[in-house]
């Protein structure tokens, strides 16, 4: 666990859109959020800290001390009125029931924005700028 320099949990679901605003659990817990934070509203973005708790994978991390987030989006979508974000997310987001499932129609644009800005975050928590000594 030594070694680990920070955790992003990604488990958030796959957003239909692209979304602008995101939900950080642990952002105001460590350095790692701040960062976290920082890289979402570079995009202009918002991003919510959202409290801890054993919800996910990062949380045996947190306990163990690990720098540790988990990054999720939001509801609202670029370019979108809350009532057609709304009817979107009626049509494709139904987590942890049987409606949960694979279709070849699905828009990927907003899930490619989810990966983009982990991969992104990633890329800072690896970087020099964050020291994960100073939590």
């Amino acid at each position: 666990m030594e070694q680990v320099r920070a955790v992003l949990n990604i488990d958030g679901g796959a957003p239909p859109a692209p979304p602008t605003s995101w939900g950080i659990v642990g952002a105001d817990a460590s350095a790692a959020g701040a960062l976290a934070r920082q890289v979402v509203e570079s995009h202009g973005w918002r991003a919510d800290h959202v409290a801890f708790g054993p919800q996910s994978d990062h949380w045996p991390f947190h306990l163990a001390g690990v720098p540790a987030l988990m990054l999720f989006p939001r509801t609202t979508f670029e370019g979108m009125s809350s009532e057609a974000a709304t009817d979107l997310n009626e049509r494709w987001l139904s987590p942890h029931t049987p409606a949960d499932e694979w279709h070849p129609d699905f828009p990927f644009a907003g899930l490619l924005r989810y990966a983009e800005l982990a991969l992104e975050i990633g890329r800072a928590l690896a970087g020099d700028d964050f020291r994960p000594a100073d939590q």
